[in-house]
């Protein structure tokens, strides 16, 4: 939240961004706190680079790959998941996590937790990979943007 001591074209510009959706990176070490392992970032956000000293085309085709990598919700992992547990359960073996007791009602609530539990499991698993992957792109460019101020290739 913009203080009374910021100038007023810094707290408008601020209010602005954030209005717009906009997440401006202007240094590597934005980018590299962007990708910290625990950092909270709104997917909803779109991630736009400036970083001083990166070509123009290697900060569009990243920002197009981060920018897709912050929106991963797992949706299609988690229903993949349940999908395969699903046929798991219709098709597979009979389960020895479920009880002997023959009952109907108590298998087909065994097997919806199964179904439920792995469609979890697999957002989650589709979640934390992006997360994975975005902090690593995110560090190359950060690499990359650190040696060319340097003055290395």
């Amino acid at each position: 939240m913009p203080t009374r001591n910021q100038p007023l074209t810094e707290r408008a510009s601020k209010v602005q961004a954030r209005s717009a959706g906009v997440l401006e990176v202007t240094s590597p070490d934005q980018l590299a706190a962007l990708a910290a392992p625990l950092s909270r970032w709104s997917p909803l956000a779109t991630l736009s680079l400036k970083l001083p000293f990166v070509e123009a085309e290697l900060q569009r085709k990243s920002e197009r790959r981060l920018n897709f990598l912050r929106g991963v919700c797992g949706c299609q992992a988690g229903a993949l998941f349940a999908l395969a547990a699903l046929a798991w359960s219709i098709a597979g073996p009979p389960s020895i996590l479920v009880p002997e007791s023959g009952s109907t009602p108590v298998m087909v609530l065994y097997a919806a937790a199964f179904v439920v539990g792995m469609g979890i499991l697999g957002k989650a698993l589709a979640i934390v990979a992006a997360r994975a992957v975005f902090a690593s792109q995110a560090s190359l460019l950060v690499r990359r943007a650190r040696s060319a101020e340097r003055g290395l290739p």
